[in-house]
């Protein structure tokens, strides 16, 4: 019976996905992953995009999850002029989420304060490298080998460390291959 209960996460390493390639279609595809409201963060990716957007590097970020500020952040891309990089999906069961895992190059996390979200545990069972800020939980359970932290400093400072490290891993596609290779031991 022990092989029927699926563990509390989520996270199913039985059915590890690889990812082999990555970076299709010349853009690197992140995926956001959450509840749309403050701590979660999601006008730093927004503000990041813009930024990878003035420094010519190709992105496409898709955002699942609703919440209390989704008007707020739809009105924030249109008016960062960055409406043909994102792509809002509304929230989708779980077991869609964990398909979307296998087609996307990073999982970007910029949460700011929360426990061990299930999301990061999910993405490591999917093979999905992590983007995240160096911060409770989630900055526990990523490291080196299997997703990039960025230091909790300030709104800028995150904009730009995000946007430095995405420009990184688009230019070094090998280290996302690493990271998704080393998932299931982190």
């Amino acid at each position: 019976i022990d092989s029927l209960l699926m563990n509390e996460t989520g996270a199913d390493f039985q059915d590890f996905y690889q990812h082999t390639s990555f970076c299709n279609k010349n853009s690197i595809n992140l995926l956001w992953v959450g509840k749309i409201q403050g701590l979660k963060g999601l006008p730093i990716a927004l503000h990041t995009l813009k930024k990878l957007k003035e420094n010519n590097i190709p992105a496409r970020m898709t955002i699942v999850g609703d919440g209390p500020d989704e008007k707020a952040c739809r009105k924030m891309t249109n008016r960062l002029e960055i409406n043909e990089m994102v792509l809002f999906m509304g929230k989708i069961p779980n077991v869609e989420v964990k398909n979307l895992m296998k087609k996307f190059d990073l999982l970007f996390f910029t949460s700011l304060k929360e426990g061990t979200p299930h999301v990061i545990l999910e993405a490591l069972s999917n093979g999905l490298p992590i983007l995240c800020h160096d911060a409770c939980g989630h900055g526990d359970v990523v490291n080196d080998s299997c997703g990039i932290k960025i230091p909790l400093q300030s709104y800028h400072k995150s904009i730009q460390n995000f946007t430095k490290n995405i420009a990184y891993l688009y230019d070094s596609k090998y280290k996302l291959y690493e990271f998704s290779k080393n998932a299931k031991n982190t």
